[in-house]
């Protein structure tokens, strides 16, 4: 695999597969520590300089993506359309299941 640190690439790998980051992930390194400052900041603000919020309320969580996710792919169109003809033809059986139980 050679030496990591002797390549010129600015690409972000996985050192022992070589396998590059995705682009969200790289962003999320190079902006992260900003955004933790920055909610510090906002929670030391809120909580103990101002007093607005209680200190038990809960701290909004962050979802970025990170290497061990991969990132979310929006469905298609195709995928919509099938999943709701799925719930459909469900709800529809459903109904039909109930009055075949029901004793007249």
């Amino acid at each position: 695999m050679g030496n990591p640190f002797a390549e010129n690439s600015k690409d972000l790998f996985v050192l022992d597969s070589r396998d590059l980051a995705d682009p969200a992930v790289i962003d999320t390194l190079r902006q992260i520590k900003s955004l933790g400052q920055e909610q510090y900041d906002t929670y030391v603000n809120e909580r103990l300089v101002n007093q607005t919020k209680p200190i038990t309320d809960p701290m909004k969580r962050n979802n970025l993506p990170l290497f061990s996710r991969p990132p979310v792919r929006e469905k298609s169109r195709a995928q919509l359309q099938r999943s709701s003809l799925k719930n459909k033809l469900f709800s529809v059986l459903q109904v039909v299941h109930s009055v075949a139980n029901t004793e007249w």
